[in-house]
């Protein structure tokens, strides 16, 4: 090995572990054993391995399959087979680093290459061996070099550059998840087993002790999140994406807390899913500072549109349904609009509005129609009223919802385009209606719009 290689490798194992100004380490464990220069690898505390990065698989041309429990000693040469054996099963009994040369098939050539094999035990906090992280580095060269000029010191303390390296890199692997925060898992699909880390289990509220299982799992997911999260998981397993996916786990005590979870999945060669392996990250504090955001910009547009913007984070937030007029009313491109002005109407005379208000109502409620049609291609509009004279109309699209950011402008600034479910017409129906309620995500937005059948006083005025 060259200085050039050195230094390349020394680079590689540099980009993948990063600092941030604070000092706090960050790494993206999604994918990161395949940037490894080196053949990596994981086992069980029994010593059988699960894991190979790509650069196994590219190497011996082993299936996944292939190389679980002692498969992989199909790859190695039969006269160092024994002796990898034998000195790998002393590891496992002993808990002592391994530390082997010996020598791999590469498929690509049919020939057999000299690699240094390492291996590191990785503990739970009681100091149990929960697993081992491995690598194995191809030394061909370095060996060819030694028969053809004798190890000399030069040769020698580039090896040993080599493997200081790789237990800088494994170590750095190891200080990078527990200095994070981080908690790792492993989904077994063809078995259905889960494995969690023990700062997963601290996340999660749930007993090293207990016997892990999918309905466990999706018990600690707070209710309101478990459909949406069975959903993204069922995604990436079918259509093979990264998984990405924020929710809420309820511990035992009843606390609630915020976790970001993001894995991907590992397939055979015929495409068969095999597991979904990731990492989780406790985010409370993020969460509290967005709730911050998100209080302070619902009371300044409260307070900047005189209590007639009202945005909501949930649905317990929505006022109720009064008594529905007729039924729900499709809003397309080609019908709805003219049913919900006439709809509108109707109810404005039941309930004795007076034409300018009716006028108003239907201002607004046309404008909120138009935008679900235009902006959230489509949706579904609802009239109601109650016998107070108050009319109400619901208007749901499944648009990719309003960024909150753009409100504001939106409420304040005529002809501002959200380019979203709401489009331009918000400060129209502020300007024209009494309350409008907007409940808003990226599955939809929701407009309730309610006008008294008398305008009410300004705040400032009712006090």
């Amino acid at each position: 090995m060259n200085n050039n290689d050195t230094e390349q490798l020394r680079a590689t194992a540099q980009d993948i572990f990063k600092t941030d100004s604070d000092g706090k380490i960050n790494v993206d464990l999604n994918g990161v054993a395949d940037l490894l220069p080196v053949i990596a690898w994981m086992a069980n505390s029994e010593g059988f391995p699960y894991y190979f990065n790509e650069r196994w698989y590219d190497f011996t041309g082993l299936s996944y399959e292939a190389s679980l429990g002692t498969g992989w000693g199909n790859a190695v040469h039969p006269d160092d087979l024994g002796r990898c054996h034998s000195q790998w099963q002393a590891t496992v009994e002993t808990g002592a680093p391994l530390d082997l040369e010996c020598r791999f098939k590469r498929a690509s050539d049919d020939t057999y290459r000299w690699h240094i094999v390492r291996a590191i035990p990785i503990r739970s906090d009681q100091g149990a061996i929960t697993r081992w992280i491995g690598t194995s580095t191809d030394v061909q060269d370095q060996k060819s070099a030694e028969r053809a000029l004798g190890r000399d010191a030069k040769q020698q303390a580039e090896i040993d550059e080599i493997r200081q390296s790789l237990v800088s890199t494994e170590d750095r692997l190891e200080f990078a998840v527990l200095g994070a925060g981080l908690g790792t898992w492993n989904w077994d699909l063809l078995n259905d087993v889960l494995a969690w880390s023990p700062r997963t289990h601290e996340l999660f509220g749930v007993l090293s002790d207990i016997t892990l299982t999918r309905e466990l799992f999706y018990n600690t997911v707070h209710p309101d999140d478990r459909t949406p999260l069975r959903r993204k998981i069922n995604d990436a397993i079918t259509n093979g994406t990264a998984y990405d996916a924020e929710y809420r786990v309820v511990h035992s005590d009843g606390s609630v807390h915020w976790i970001l979870s993001r894995g991907r999945g590992y397939y055979s060669a015929d495409g068969t899913i095999l597991r979904l392996e990731g990492v989780v990250q406790d985010i409370d504090d993020k969460k509290r500072a967005i709730d911050r955001e998100w209080i302070f910009l619902r009371d300044v547009l409260s307070s900047v549109t005189d209590a007639k913007l009202r945005i909501c984070r949930t649905e317990s937030e929505l006022p109720p349904l009064f008594e529905q007029a007729g039924d729900p009313i499709e809003l397309t491109m080609e019908n709805g609009l003219g049913t919900l002005r006439k709809r509108i109407r109707q109810v404005c005379n039941l309930r004795a509005h007076s034409l300018d208000r009716q006028h108003d109502a239907v201002t607004a409620v046309s404008e909120a129609g138009m935008n679900a049609i235009v902006h959230g291609g489509g949706g579904v509009a609802i009239i109601a009223s109650s016998r107070s004279g108050t009319i109400q109309a619901r208007i749901e699209d499944h648009g990719s919802g309003i960024n909150v950011i753009d409100l504001p402008r939106a409420a304040l600034s005529r002809g501002f385009s959200t380019k979203s479910s709401l489009g331009h017409g918000l400060k129209m129906m502020l300007d024209t209606i009494d309350r409008t309620f907007l409940l808003t995500g990226p599955t939809g937005t929701l407009v309730i719009l309610e006008q008294d059948c008398e305008a009410p006083l300004p705040p400032w005025l009712s006090v």
